[in-house]
């Protein structure tokens, strides 16, 4: 009782915090929402706007990346409007951008492109005035493939300096290429002296957005620790690895992690972004259950999550551009089919299953529109590029406020589950102390009678023991005058008499012979009782191996016993207790006599052999032999194999065997087939010599 209420009492505050975790959730999902949309979204209305670029800006295709400054000067013509934020899609194309901007008043200004993972930006920057000509431009240079310029303006941009007068336009033409990922551009131009309000303003919602999603990461393995299931572990994954897509996206990585090598920070954006989309899809199998579901979504669950890895190991080998246009319809697809599963299942789970129905939808808007824009799709505003993040982070609030809300009502429902439980276990602990009470007399009462009869076994035991002592002496005197008497006899016939001397030598034998079965089943009674101790001493095989047979042949003369002493063995001791291991060798060999088939059946062999520190004996027979399925069952008491089953006799011989050695800290095995024979063999420790 104590133990469970201890438990509910932790349980309890485990579920306090679950709670407090769910309701904070809540409040910081509005509040990051509004801030980062509106910051995101509407950075254009901060004190730091930008200078309009809307109609000065314009675009060249080189498709084959060999037009030089002169060349692009002389095809002026060709440049056709674009907008200052633009996407090109997946492309090996190089791209030319040309603005003329004018001011009316002389003012310095900076012109930023983003995002800053291009492999290669050239800033030709010139005043304006007839026929120009490459030698007019100064050229500043930029991209990822290169080191960070040491008179750059911002790390986390490509950024340049312009000196903008009223009576003159300056001309900028920029040379992009991009061969690793999706070419898209954001030029801003803003007044010098805003610029810094521009960029603290972007970090700031950027650190806000990155601390946000580590604070979720921390509280999805919080809940993993407290209930340790899988999607907690995948959703938790999922979360940091849309932080690293962003980490590269954003020009981070770039910045504090391949300051100088523009491949490897390409790997790095290439690599999030495809084995990212592979830890999404196994975070939504795992959170919406869909191994649990069908088939088919099992199946379309499973293609774009291969695709994913695929997609990391096109990143390996700098394939990307070939790759991106396939992995971003299938993260289009995936988002979407998200967005459908959890829509249908959002009953599931009460209000956690809207949760997640809305977190998914959310989620699959702003990833088709990032995408779209990604893959060149026109007429999407500005914002479109920052959908991604927004709703990703919105994703990963609703999730996990989904989950806090899941275990809230899960914590809800155990508790209801354990104080039905808690009353039921005070009723059954109440039957119990009933029943272990009445037991308790059940087994008191047990005990007496199975104390009592134990008394009477050993009072069995302890009068046919008796018994065989009282019949031992009580035969010993009358068997001892009738071989007095014979001997007399025998001594009072004519030398020439032989057959009644034959006939003196049979009484006499079968004198010994029924003094030693006396002897032998006083022994055995005495082996079967409850208080069998061996009484050990040394003995050499040689001798033990002499008694055993000597006696086993005065009880069995016909038998045709072979003895293969081993050399090493015959002086090798043993701590046995000679009488019983006796009666152990004349069980085995009466065994093996007892079941022989014929004549040649009944010779037996016994050898001795020394294996490591152990004497094993073996006795080998020809006899009926025992069947394979009842030879682990010979050694118990009163077992008698079926191939005996016509053979008189009590079972009770190899149990006693088996008894014997093992008071002789030894093993007894049997090997045997029907129709072959059998070996019965001694495993015993050899003694120290004295």
């Amino acid at each position: 009782m104590a133990a469970s209420l201890k438990h509910m009492e932790w349980s309890g505050s485990v579920n306090t915090f679950r709670a407090c975790a769910g309701r904070w959730l809540g409040t910081v999902l509005v509040i990051f929402l509004i801030f980062v949309s509106a910051g995101t979204a509407g950075a254009d209305m901060v004190p730091g706007a930008p200078l309009s670029l809307e109609g000065r800006v314009a675009m060249l295709r080189d498709s084959t990346g060999q037009l030089s400054l002169t060349d692009v000067l002389e095809r002026q013509d060709s440049f056709v409007p674009t907008k200052p934020t633009a996407s090109f899609g997946y492309t090996s194309d190089a791209i030319w951008l040309r603005l003329e901007i004018t001011a009316k008043e002389r003012k310095r200004a900076v012109l930023s492109l983003q995002p800053n993972y291009l492999d290669l930006v050239d800033f030709y920057i010139a005043e304006e005035r007839g026929g120009l000509r490459a030698t007019d431009f100064a050229l500043w240079k930029g991209g990822d493939h290169r080191p960070i310029q040491e008179d750059g303006i911002s790390g986390l941009m490509d950024a340049v300096r312009l000196d903008l007068k009223p009576d003159r336009a300056t001309v900028v033409l920029i040379r992009i290429e991009n061969r690793n990922s999706s070419t898209q551009v954001d030029l801003r131009l803003h007044p010098e002296q805003n610029h810094i309000i521009f960029v603290t303003t972007s970090a700031l919602i950027y650190g806000l957005w990155f601390g946000g999603m580590a604070i979720m990461v921390m509280i999805q393995f919080v809940f993993l620790y407290y209930d340790r299931k899988p999607q907690y572990f995948w959703l938790a994954m999922a979360t940091f690895g849309v932080s690293m897509i962003y980490f590269g996206n954003l020009g981070i990585s770039r910045v504090y992690l391949f300051p100088g090598n523009g491949r490897a920070n390409d790997f790095f954006i290439g690599f999030n972004a495809w084995i990212g989309m592979t830890i999404s899809v196994v975070s939504c199998i795992s959170i919406m259950d869909i191994m649990r579901k069908s088939i088919f979504l099992r199946i379309a669950y499973a293609i774009p999550a291969m695709l994913g890895l695929v997609g990391g190991l096109f990143s390996a080998l700098g394939m990307n551009l070939v790759f991106g246009p396939i992995g971003s319809l299938a993260a289009l697809a995936i988002a979407i089919l998200n967005m459908c599963v959890a829509i249908y299942y959002r009953n599931e789970d009460g209000f956690a299953g809207k949760m997640r129905a809305t977190a998914y939808s959310l989620t699959g808007i702003g990833v088709s529109m990032a995408l779209m824009q990604r893959l060149g799709a026109p007429l999407l505003p500005n914002f479109v590029m920052h959908a991604y993040g927004i709703a990703v982070l919105g994703q990963m609030l609703l999730l996990t406020g989904a989950m806090a809300v899941r275990m809230r009502d899960m914590e809800s429902r155990n508790r209801m589950i354990r104080q039905r439980e808690l009353e039921t276990a005070k009723t059954a602990e109440k039957k119990a102390a009933d029943l272990v009470e009445e037991r308790t007399e059940e087994l008191a009462s047990a005990k007496r009678v199975a104390e009592e009869a134990l008394q009477a076994e050993l009072e069995s035991q302890r009068q046919k023991i008796s018994f065989f002592e009282a019949v031992s002496h009580q035969y010993r005197t009358p068997l001892a005058v009738i071989r007095a008497t014979v001997d007399a006899i025998g001594i009072s016939l004519p030398t020439e008499d032989d057959i009644n001397k034959e006939r003196i030598t049979r009484v006499r034998r079968a004198i010994s012979r029924l003094v030693d079965i006396l002897e032998v089943n006083l022994v055995r009674s005495r082996v079967q009782g409850a208080s069998f101790q061996a009484e050990l001493e040394a003995h050499s095989v040689r001798n033990l191996i002499a008694a055993g047979t000597g006696r086993a042949m005065e009880l069995m003369p016909n038998a045709q016993l072979e003895l293969i002493v081993d050399t090493d063995t015959e002086d090798a001791l043993i701590m046995a207790d000679l009488e019983m291991f006796e009666i152990a060798l004349v069980s085995v060999i009466e065994n093996s006599t007892k079941y022989a088939s014929d004549e040649r059946s009944s010779e037996i062999a016994l050898t001795t052999r020394l294996e490591g520190d152990e004497i094993v004996i073996s006795i080998k027979d020809k006899g009926i032999g025992i069947p394979e399925d009842e030879i682990s069952r010979i050694f118990g008491n009163g077992y008698r194999g079926g191939s005996a089953i016509n053979i008189e006799g009590s079972g009770l011989g190899l149990f006693l065997v088996d008894r014997i050695i093992a008071s002789h800290s030894g093993t007894v095995t049997a090997e045997s087939k029907v129709g072959t024979g059998t070996t019965i063999s001694f495993r015993l420790p050899q003694a120290p010599s004295v």
